[in-house]
């Protein structure tokens, strides 16, 4: 099993209607605490209230994963699966291995993925992308 340290993925949005299959973006929200579900949404039966907090759960992730200003898109629907966009660009992680890096490398020169490499600034803790394809 091909296991590595992938930091993020980019993707090619240009062909997505968001308008059409009721799509949005959203970004994340990043908090210390885990958000709650009011007791009126499940016991009051209000949808709203309901749709708020699964929204909010959706959208909230930790604190710690601040530093990557992450977008989520939300299907406003019958919970139909969509076809992601294509990957324009993969971010490997630091402390990607060089056999994982090479098994990525590969499988992107083949889809004509760009890859960047995540390196530490050796000055402040800081991370640059560079790019290796």
């Amino acid at each position: 099993m091909l296991q590595f340290y992938l930091t993020r993925a980019e993707y090619d949005f240009t062909n997505v209607s968001f308008e059409n299959d009721k799509l949005f973006l959203f970004p994340v929200i990043y908090s210390n605490n885990r958000p709650q579900i009011p007791y009126e949404a499940f016991y009051k039966k209000d949808d709203v209230i309901m749709r708020n907090a699964l929204f909010l759960t959706l959208l909230t992730k930790s604190n710690s994963w601040s530093y990557e200003k992450e977008w989520r898109i939300i299907q406003a629907s019958n919970c139909q699966i969509k076809q992601m966009p294509d990957i324009s660009c993969i971010y490997l992680g630091a402390a990607c291995s060089e056999s994982d890096k090479q098994q990525i490398i590969d499988i992107a020169t083949k889809e004509n993925i760009t890859i960047k490499q995540m390196t530490l600034d050796h000055h402040e803790y800081k991370l640059f992308a560079k790019t290796i394809i």
